[in-house]
């Protein structure tokens, strides 16, 4: 079952492998075979198991088809705020870039960027910069 969080969020469209999508969802089928499998463990707050995430080296997919994480490269990127983003964008230049929106520096990690997906709850997509330049994003959906 797909939360209605997923589709929150229009302004930020992940493009995986040079496709764009317009939710989060990825249809695993068309994907191939991942490099690794990681095994859900026990998920305390819902009961039963976090999904497996199937990681093909530059992504990382949920193995119900949500995207968790995605290395920005010359085929992945994104569209926030119908700008495209790709990797190496230096930091100080994204939040100028991006300061009409909400965006705040995680406070124990300064080379973390949060974005919230919806106005309400606390789903939220998080920018990775590595030396100053931007590395990859992830998802965060509080299912909790």
């Amino acid at each position: 079952m797909v939360s209605q969080s997923l589709f929150a969020a229009p302004f930020v469209q992940p493009i995986i492998q040079g496709k764009i999508y317009s939710n989060w969802e990825v249809p695993i089928r068309s994907l191939g075979k991942p490099k690794s499998v990681i095994k859900g463990k026990l998920d305390e707050c819902n009961g039963g198991y976090f999904p497996d995430e199937y990681d093909y080296g530059s992504f990382k997919i949920l193995d119900t088809g949500v995207i968790k994480e995605v290395y920005l490269s010359q085929n992945n990127e994104l569209l926030f705020h119908s700008q495209k983003i790709r990797g190496g964008v230096d930091q100080k230049n994204f939040m100028q870039q991006f300061k009409k929106y909400e965006l705040w520096i995680d406070t124990e990690n300064k080379n973390v960027v949060y974005s919230g997906l919806a106005e309400s709850g606390n789903d939220s997509i998080e920018f990775v910069f590595k030396d100053g330049k931007l590395l990859k994003y992830k998802l965060f959906f509080d299912d909790c």
